[in-house]
């Protein structure tokens, strides 16, 4: 067995060297592996690490993943799996989240900053700063109404891969929480087809 070094994931963040023995899957499903290394092509014709259990080449099943997010229906699936999870879930899911940011203040508040500076720089000087209050004491109003959350979003998202909105007054829109939650900044009015 000849040892090769390997790169695991693509970009810096994620990726690792990784040193691995070449070695065939029935090797490596006896010593208990998880992944292993032939050095021979795959049909698409990478050179990588494989998955013992299904022998799939790993660059193969990143490929398919990212194609499958540009799948609505794909997409539609997974939201539905997740909503239904969260359903079930609730407590653990919001405890789950409060964990994570008690363990990673500085992320958190990283995070908040970052959106507090991009809402800071897409607010315009001639911004009207009080409608935009009145926007907001309107979701405060309807939450303590109604007894349901409502947000007030953003209706050209502020951070986006195609797009950058205004904070103003006519950009804004008071929804329930979970509706402004699921949109995110994935969908806008007028969206080009490039974006969706």
């Amino acid at each position: 067995m000849c040892p090769v070094n390997f790169i695991l994931g693509e970009n810096s963040m994620e990726s690792k060297v990784v040193r691995l023995n070449m070695i065939s899957r029935g090797e490596a499903r006896i010593q208990g592996l998880v992944h292993y290394f032939t050095g021979i092509p795959c049909l698409r014709g990478h050179v990588a690490v494989r998955t013992v259990s299904s022998g799939t080449c790993m660059l193969c099943d990143q490929e398919k993943r990212r194609e499958n997010l540009q799948r609505p229906e794909f997409i539609a699936k997974n939201r539905a799996r997740a909503n239904d999870w969260y359903k079930l879930n609730t407590e653990r899911a919001i405890a789950k989240v409060a964990q994570y940011q008690k363990d990673n203040r500085h992320k958190d508040r990283a995070w908040q900053s970052k959106r507090r500076a991009t809402k800071y720089n897409a607010t315009p000087t001639w911004a009207d700063l009080r409608a935009i209050a009145d926007v907001y004491s309107e979701a405060l109003r309807l939450t303590a109404e109604t007894g349901i959350a409502h947000h007030v979003d953003h209706i050209v998202p502020l951070q986006s891969k195609f797009v950058c909105g205004l904070h103003v007054p006519a950009n804004l829109q008071v929804l329930e929480a979970t509706m402004n939650n699921s949109k995110g900044n994935r969908r806008w009015p007028d969206m080009p087809e490039c974006a969706k």
